[in-house]
């Protein structure tokens, strides 16, 4: 099958040498329109089954070279890795290399939040006035939704039901 590169692989870093798959991959699956940042490749065609969650290279890795995700080292190439294969245990190792424990090196400004644009948050005010955002564990309390364009008036939604 061909898949687009976006709907079944996630790259974390654009330096990385594999991609995590969001779905299991068929030996022959062919993956497609590949990010910038692959170039010259075109496509990948899958080598081997890759299961979920598992790694599939991206480049050439050759022996003893350092196999990178989240832009880190993971291990060393046990033998040439190429594009398409399942990167595992079996073509992996580990030993002892020079770290560079430059905390913070690749921290970047973003841009800051657009003024004319109203800032709001939607969660529930507690009793004691502290804001909860509705994914956090609950407590005994009324359901309320706040929002900072309104702070002083929290509305209650469409049902008063009380969380356990």
């Amino acid at each position: 099958m061909q898949y687009s590169f976006h709907d079944v692989l996630i790259l974390l870093n654009p330096l990385d040498s594999v991609a995590v798959a969001k779905r299991a991959l068929a030996p022959g699956d062919v993956i497609t329109q590949l990010p910038a940042a692959l170039a010259p490749l075109r496509n990948i065609e899958v080598s081997a089954a890759i299961p979920v969650a598992h790694k599939l290279a991206l480049r050439d890795v050759p022996e003893s070279a350092p196999v990178l995700k989240y832009g880190q080292t993971i291990g060393f190439a046990a033998q040439p890795i190429h594009p398409g294969q399942h990167v595992h245990s079996h073509n992996l190792y580990l030993k002892d290399y020079a770290r560079d424990y430059a905390f913070g090196s690749d921290v970047r400004t973003l841009p800051a939040f657009p003024s004319d644009l109203p800032a709001h948050f939607e969660g529930f005010a507690r009793a004691d006035g502290r804001a909860r955002h509705p994914q956090l564990p609950r407590r005994r309390l009324q359901r309320q939704l706040l929002c900072q364009r309104c702070p002083l008036r929290p509305r209650p939604l469409s049902h008063s039901r009380v969380q356990t």
